[in-house]
């Protein structure tokens, strides 16, 4: 049995999804269907995951592992010598942790409103402020970076590559973020970043 990532196209699953062929694992991508909480294998997202979300990564063992910054530092840690994550223990890889705290709490959260089709347009607008104010203080922090540990690609790269690409479907404009706008095309260019989003049909 191998890896199994259930997920669906664009969502925060992709930077799982991006990971994982980054890592160079073996794996089965399965869709699920967030309206019904099917999966395309016949199963039931909540008996996956009760809180009915995803991801969800499957092990070969048959554990289920959830959240995005849990399930990304496991993925990294399957193959240390990818240099996905910093070593354990390390001052760099509590910078991993907490630029994966920042994304999934400040960021990733922030967009919730702009997919939900019952938010009021005064809780669009406020999110949309919030999502700018969050992705202005990114574009200060990438500096002459590369990538946001420094000029290696990591993990929390491919959970913000993801999240800053949500803008372009929510109607915010980054152009004026020129060091983001760099950032995110340096990962896009990688080609298991152009694998993954090939695969979710989100380029041709």
């Amino acid at each position: 049995m191998s890896l199994k990532l259930y997920g669906t196209f664009g969502t925060c699953s992709l930077a799982v999804h991006i990971a994982l062929r980054e890592a160079g694992l073996p794996f089965d991508f399965v869709m699920v269907d967030l309206q019904t909480r099917k999966t395309s294998d016949d199963r039931d997202l909540t008996a996956l995951n009760e809180k009915g979300y995803v991801p969800v990564l499957e092990l070969e063992d048959g554990q289920t592992l959830t959240e995005v910054p849990a399930v990304l530092q496991y993925i990294a840690d399957l193959a240390p010598e990818k240099g996905l994550a910093p070593p354990t223990g390390t001052m760099a890889r509590y910078r991993l942790q907490e630029w994966l705290s920042f994304i999934n709490s400040e960021l990733h959260k922030a967009f919730g409103p702009l997919f939900n089709p019952m938010s009021s347009e005064e809780a669009k607008a406020q999110s949309c402020a919030k999502v700018m104010e969050r992705l202005t203080w990114v574009d200060r922090q990438l500096g002459q970076h590369t990538f946001l540990l420094g000029g290696e690609f990591t993990v929390a790269d491919a959970y913000l590559f993801v999240a800053a690409g949500w803008t372009k479907f929510v109607g915010i404009d980054i152009s004026e973020l020129k060091r983001l706008g760099v950032y995110c095309g340096q990962v896009a260019g990688r080609p298991a970043v152009q694998e993954a989003l090939r695969a979710e049909g989100l380029i041709t």
